[in-house]
């Protein structure tokens, strides 16, 4: 999944709490609010966001870098003002699926945005709304039928669903022929009639006040800490796809029986789907650990006509055997070790995700991937056989 993160605005509001930085850079519990924003992408599964920025910008480009948990990131910069639709319109340009997330980067919607895909539409804009009993700083979205029906300005005391700020955007939904525009009042109040509201009742907070930024400080931490979870760790060649040998081309992978539908019932059973695999070829020199991540974003594109988004991929690309030098190593991380099912748990952790590993499964094609699991005390440890995806 891609996103594009809005990050030009200026923030006046909070000029007397943020000096010398743009609005997404006002440090939030610890670490500037961008980070957070991504974090919480990353955790949906998005793979690939891009910075629409413009005040600031080379702050923002130093700070974030070209990459956040191995999500890639580009930036789109505007050299002058083209409004929200014109920021959204440009931003487009570096991206390549057929459906696009946009979202502020001054706002945490904690959207289930795995959820929210499963509504996309061709020619349509789907829109994340939220109830609120006192919606006075913004207006009203109004619903009837699944359908949204009216835009209402802002009234005093009124409660309703308001605009969250996270759109799911077909590429080809003409935005606007104008190149400076505003994507809330010039397209989604005058094309109502392309908008698929989405509900949510998720943790909503906006910066753009200095008395949210204050809240925000000790809210967002609770926010992204303190949640249990449970993960199911797959291996992959032999349990998601087929064992063609050191697999790393695109062309070659094919899904082993029944792996797209079961993986997706895990994940709908509450399991974070977290890939744990041996690449030796990458110390024998047959392919690298670049062309792993290539194949790892092919497979999720793979599995999002079923609804599902592997949350996180580990590889061990070591082995003692190896032609590679700094891969030629007696590691913690090749199977039968359990280390690399030790440090996802600590990747869920850096996001506030605290994995109960008795309440885990692991499924493995091999004797070593069910030895990695009981090592580490996963609580269910299941062989697959035949290339078949076993049935949980």
């Amino acid at each position: 999944m891609e996103a594009i993160i809005l990050a030009g605005g200026l923030g006046l509001r909070l000029r007397e709490k943020v000096y010398e930085a743009p609005k997404v850079l006002a440090e939030t519990a610890g670490k500037p609010f961008i980070f957070h924003v991504l974090e919480y992408l990353y955790r949906n599964g998005v793979t690939h966001a891009v910075l629409a920025v413009s005040y600031m910008h080379e702050k923002i480009i130093s700070s974030v870098g070209n990459s956040f948990h191995g999500m890639t990131i580009d930036y789109s910069v505007e050299k002058e003002p083209l409004g929200t639709g014109g920021a959204i319109k440009e931003a487009m340009k570096k991206c390549n699926e057929d459906f696009v997330f946009v979202l502020n980067g001054d706002t945490v919607f904690d959207v289930d945005l795995r959820e929210m895909y499963k509504t996309a539409k061709k020619d349509f804009v789907t829109i994340a709304l939220k109830y609120m009993d006192n919606a006075d700083r913004r207006g009203i979205v109004e619903t009837e039928n699944g359908v949204v029906t009216y835009f209402k300005e802002k009234e005093p005391g009124k409660s309703g669903t308001i605009n969250g700020g996270i759109y799911l955007i077909d590429r080809q939904v003409p935005l606007s022929k104008k190149k400076k525009f505003s994507f809330e009042y010039d397209f989604l109040e005058m094309n109502c009639n392309r908008l698929i509201p989405f509900v949510s009742d998720g943790y909503f907070i906006d910066i753009g006040i200095p008395e949210d930024y204050e809240r925000a400080q000790n809210e967002v931490p609770v926010m992204l800490t303190g949640r249990k979870g449970k993960a199911a760790f797959l291996d992959r060649d032999g349990t998601i796809n087929i064992n063609t040998g050191h697999l790393f081309r695109q062309e070659d992978f094919i899904f082993t029986q029944n792996a797209p539908e079961r993986i997706a019932e895990l994940q709908k059973k509450g399991y974070y789907i977290t890939v744990i695999s041996n690449q030796a070829g990458v110390a024998k020199g047959m392919y690298t650990e670049n062309d792993i991540a290539k194949l790892n974003s092919f497979i999720n594109k793979k599995l999002l006509p079923y609804g599902v988004i592997i949350d996180a991929f580990f590889h061990c690309p070591h082995h003692p055997d190896g032609v590679v030098k700094e891969y030629t190593v007696d590691c913690d991380c090749r199977k039968p070790k359990a280390g690399m099912i030790f440090k996802a748990v600590e990747y869920y952790k850096s996001l506030g995700i605290e994995i109960d590993l008795s309440q885990s499964i692991l499924i493995g094609d091999k004797d070593t991937d069910i030895q990695a699991g009981e090592t580490a005390g996963v609580g269910r440890c299941i062989k697959a056989e035949n290339n078949i995806f076993p049935e949980i």
